[in-house]
């Protein structure tokens, strides 16, 4: 299956900033641009939210939330900052 890059990184973009909330984002957009009836851009909404399910189902790198300074840190720290 042939991905395109727009919609790999705008997914991986997305849940790198989002984790997990990613998909349901997707979602929401794909649901706007089906009730305008614009195929295109639902057809590039629903790849992405595809896309988002499978790094928040792999569990990559890129499902972790980004910190100020732009890398994703360990769960604790992420964790440790919701407390904060």
């Amino acid at each position: 299956m042939k991905i395109d890059l727009d919609i790999l990184a705008v997914a991986t973009q997305l849940v790198g900033e989002f984790g997990d909330r990613a998909v349901g984002f997707c979602h929401a957009r794909l649901v706007e641009h089906v009730a305008v009836n614009n195929l295109r851009a639902a057809d590039f909404w629903r790849q992405a939210m595809h896309q988002a399910q499978i790094l928040v189902r792999d569990g990559s790198s890129a499902s972790m939330p980004l910190d100020r300074v732009g890398h994703a840190g360990s769960i604790a720290d992420v964790e440790g900052r919701a407390t904060a």
